[in-house]
């Protein structure tokens, strides 16, 4: 089943018919070709569709053997990972690079900084480039038909993959959290939502709408509100913070009486914002009341966008709920309000570990969607034998 929000690379779904041919310049292959072979045999029998990757020293493959490679791809706020598994030789290798959210910095910079990070993730490979058999791309910001229309448009991708699939990251986040298992998963970095999936297969979101309009708890929400609370405390209205010095010297500002300057006149992003949260960090890790604060209301936040994501599962059963992103590697500074008050009473949830990160959910995915048989264990094993490498 393909949730809301998922489309397929319209390439796979509808091959061009009469054996056209069309050429990409980019790829880390060189130049890709894909060409369908269509058409009646000798037999009467209407010939197989086949699509060719062509590397720069022209060898081909039919993608339809035994899929082994797979690339999985975290597009976040804030950064962008990709990974790249070969379960044939038990290897894994990743690159990481700048925000590929195309409402972050437009879509032209988005792709850009995603053939950056393919790049990277290809370098040196040259005519021995492993032919990608199944991809998943998550890119936060493709939540309408209309982003993935026109990041289809673009060509980004491709020929990067013989099956390819896009949607929005927090899919991959929740494919990674609870290994495809029906549940939810709080993600929260730049910004913050709750994804998942009932055991009938219906996608369940709330959050997500951005820092001006929402996106509770996430790094971008913790910055503004440092920033608030500075002024407040500047005009005798709340205590008095270690936070003033902190961010002041950050965005060099003097006094908070430059402050609006910085926030308006410079048009901070959600990014920009969102760097703010490591110092409010290191502030609540010090003792510092006010900030610590900041992130036990963001934790109760989170915890409630969770808490209204679960009534939209059926029954009395127990609904697991996972997390990932930035944030919560703040450990318990931001776990403990958010486990508190997820579990309080009444609730019917189960909070588990994270069990993949992000762009290894993205990975997951692409084996998932190619049939491989327990892709969970497979993917385990691969990244356990990279990590003891």
């Amino acid at each position: 089943m393909v949730p809301a929000g998922v489309d397929f690379h319209k390439s796979y779904l509808h091959p061009r018919r009469s054996g056209r041919l069309k050429m990409k310049a980019f790829s880390p292959y060189g130049l890709v070709r894909r060409r369908e072979e269509s058409g009646t045999s000798s037999g009467g029998q209407r010939g197989r569709r086949k699509w060719m990757i062509v590397s720069n020293s022209r060898q081909t493959r039919d993608v339809n053997h035994s899929p082994s490679v797979f690339l999985g791809i975290d597009g976040g706020g804030t950064r962008t990972r990709a990974l790249l598994v070969d379960i044939a030789t038990g290897t894994a290798r990743a690159a990481c690079g700048p925000s590929t959210n195309p409402h972050a910095g437009g879509f032209e910079t988005a792709f850009r900084n995603l053939s950056v990070v393919l790049s990277e993730l290809f370098e040196g490979d040259g005519d021995r480039a492993p032919q990608v058999d199944c991809a998943f791309a998550g890119i936060a910001g493709l939540r309408s038909a209309a982003d993935r229309g026109e990041f289809a448009r673009s060509g980004i991708l491709e020929g990067i993959a013989g099956r390819l699939a896009y949607g929005h990251d927090a899919y991959g986040a929740w494919a990674g959290a609870l290994a495809c298992a029906p549940g939810l998963v709080v993600l929260c970095g730049t910004g913050s939502k709750v994804y998942g999936m009932t055991p009938s297969g219906k996608t369940v979101e709330t959050g997500g709408f951005g820092f001006l309009l929402g996106d509770e708890g996430s790094a971008a929400w913790i910055g503004l509100q440092g920033l608030r609370r500075v002024v407040a405390a500047a005009q005798g209205r709340a205590p008095a913070t270690a936070l003033s010095d902190a961010l002041l010297a950050c965005l060099k500002c003097r006094s908070v009486d430059e402050l609006p300057e910085r926030v308006y006149a410079a048009g901070l992003t959600s990014r920009r914002f969102a760097s703010l949260c490591p110092i409010v960090a290191a502030v609540a890790g010090g003792g510092d009341e006010v900030a610590r604060g900041i992130f036990r209301e963001g934790g109760r936040k989170l915890a409630e966008l969770a808490r209204a994501a679960v009534r939209s599962f059926a029954g009395d059963d127990t609904v697991s709920v996972s997390y990932q992103g930035s944030v919560f590697e703040c450990g318990e500074l931001i776990l403990e309000p958010f486990r508190t008050r997820l579990q309080e009473r009444g609730s019917r949830v189960a909070l588990e570990l994270p069990r993949f990160s992000g762009v290894e959910g993205s990975v997951l995915l692409a084996m998932r969607d190619s049939g491989l048989e327990n892709p969970v264990n497979v993917l385990a094993g691969v990244l356990s034998r990279t990590e003891r490498g």
